[in-house]
């Protein structure tokens, strides 16, 4: 998909917009094309997780791995803001599915799905490593050290 790749370069830094208006209704036409014409709801839907997993698993997960206490905390808080831009424009390209296909089969909306891969292949796999590097810039304000709170804020 032209769109994912543009939405990684924007992701990445190296431009300034995603998509214009008319290239984001084209994907959003072909999805709908996809589910409502072809009937191929399961496929665009397992796409979309196949596609959301790639994300973590290719940009997020490196980033952190190897990353300890205040390093850890600001790459995450880092690669969180770009995943809910991520997720976000996934959601909305996908909100066909939401509106129809998940909502008429009780699955989770895109939106909380992108959430909870998040949640599941990045956040529990290094949650004990998370609260030491929270804990351990919790006991260095205490003692007077400067700490950046905007960090802490968001990591908590």
């Amino acid at each position: 998909m032209n769109f994912v790749s543009k939405l990684m370069a924007y992701l990445r830094g190296e431009v300034q917009r995603v998509v214009t208006n008319k290239e984001y209704m084209i994907v959003y036409n072909a999805i709908i094309y996809e589910c409502d014409t072809n009937d191929n709801n399961d496929e665009v839907h397992q796409i979309f997780n196949e596609l959301v997993e790639e994300y973590i698993v290719q940009e997020v997960m490196p980033i952190l791995q190897g990353k300890e206490g205040e390093q850890l905390l600001t790459n995450l808080v880092q690669q969180w803001d770009r995943f809910c831009i991520y997720s976000k424009m996934m959601d909305r390209s996908f909100e066909y599915l939401n509106r129809y296909f998940l909502k008429n089969h009780n699955l989770p909306t895109t939106g909380k799905a992108c959430h909870n891969m998040f949640k599941d292949l990045v956040f529990r796999p290094a949650r004990d490593q998370i609260n030491a590097a929270l804990l351990a810039e919790i006991k260095k304000q205490r003692n007077a050290d400067q700490v950046n709170r905007e960090i802490i804020k968001k990591s908590i």
